[in-house]
C-alpha cells in the first residue's frame, strides 16, 4: 500500500511539472512574439529588447531546471512501475 501512495504522489509531481514547462514554453513564446513586434529604431526599443532578452533567460533557466526535474522524476517513476509490477507478480 505505501507503494502505491509513494508511486501516486510521484506521478502527482510529475504531472505539476510537466504542466509548469508546458506553461514555461508558451509563455516563452508569447514574448518572442511579443519582441518582435517592439521598434527597434528608438533607443527606447532597443533596452526594451535588452530587458526582454535577459527575463528569456531567466525564463530558459527555468526551463532548464524543471527539464532536470522532470527527467529525475521519470526515473523515480520507472522505478516505481518496475517495483510495483515485481510486487504484483507475487
Amino acid at each position: 500500500r505505501a507503494i502505491t501512495n509513494v508511486y501516486h504522489d510521484v506521478i502527482e509531481r510529475n504531472d505539476f511539472v510537466i504542466d509548469f514547462i508546458i506553461d514555461i514554453k508558451n509563455t516563452i513564446f508569447k514574448i518572442k512574439l511579443m519582441k518582435d513586434q517592439i521598434d527597434r529604431n528608438s533607443q527606447i526599443g532597443l533596452q526594451q529588447v535588452k530587458q526582454i532578452d535577459y527575463f528569456l533567460s531567466l525564463l530558459n533557466q527555468i526551463l532548464d531546471m524543471m527539464n532536470d526535474e522532470r527527467s529525475k522524476m521519470d526515473r523515480v517513476v520507472r522505478y516505481y512501475e518496475k517495483t510495483f509490477s515485481y510486487f504484483k507478480d507475487f
